[in-house]
């Protein structure tokens, strides 16, 4: 999935990325009236998984002056865990330490 938003833009677009052609699918957007001086976004550790949120942005609206939170949610029952939506990801701690990885561990 890739997203794609412009400073100055208030929508933001998404898309999915596969391996055959044409690469890049249009999936949908989220419209906005307002446009944002930037966007940030939360790690995929932090999403809440029992709603079904896939990525959450933090948007910096122009003129207003606020943060606005904006949720990527996929429409499904969100009775138990989707692993299909959520692969594994990087864990908060190390794999291997500083000193196995020096010495080629």
């Amino acid at each position: 999935m890739v997203y794609l938003a412009g400073k100055g833009d208030g929508n933001i677009r998404y898309y999915e990325v596969v391996d055959e052609p044409p690469y890049v699918h249009f999936l949908n957007q989220f419209l906005s009236g307002n446009p944002q001086r930037g966007l940030g976004f939360m790690p995929k550790r932090g999403v809440n998984t029992s709603i079904c949120e896939v990525f959450r942005f933090y948007k910096l609206h122009t003129s207003r002056g606020l943060c606005e939170p904006i949720s990527m949610i996929v429409p499904r029952k969100s009775d138990c865990f989707q692993e299909d939506l959520y692969p594994d990801t990087a864990a908060p701690q190390p794999a291997i330490s500083s000193r196995d990885w020096l010495s080629g561990i």
